[in-house]
């Protein structure tokens, strides 16, 4: 049985490479970025495709989609199917190199 080739074999690794710094900002924005944009979900609607909205709700925004009365836009119009992103915790983990 032949191995599959990962592309990490040898002993020439390089050690001129760098790991960009990233925060909970970047995380964020992938994780939005996947339900918006990656997965682009839509519904049918009379006929023609429309777009799912996406929101992050942190903090008081995510009190703002628990509360009784429901999302309207600026028209007043019931914002239906919706999808809400809500971070539940976060702690700092060191992993071993």
């Amino acid at each position: 049985m032949r191995k599959v080739k990962s592309g990490y074999e040898g002993n020439n690794v390089s050690d001129d490479f760098s790991i960009p710094q990233f925060g909970i900002e970047d995380i964020d924005r992938a994780v939005f970025d996947l339900f918006d944009k990656d997965l682009s979900l839509e519904v049918r609607v009379d006929k023609k495709n429309t777009h799912v909205p996406v929101i992050f709700a942190t903090g008081e925004r995510f009190a703002l989609t628990r509360r009784k009365q429901p999302i309207r836009d600026r028209n007043n119009t019931l914002i239906l199917p919706i999808i809400s992103i809500k971070r539940g915790s976060m702690r700092k983990r060191v992993l071993p190199l």
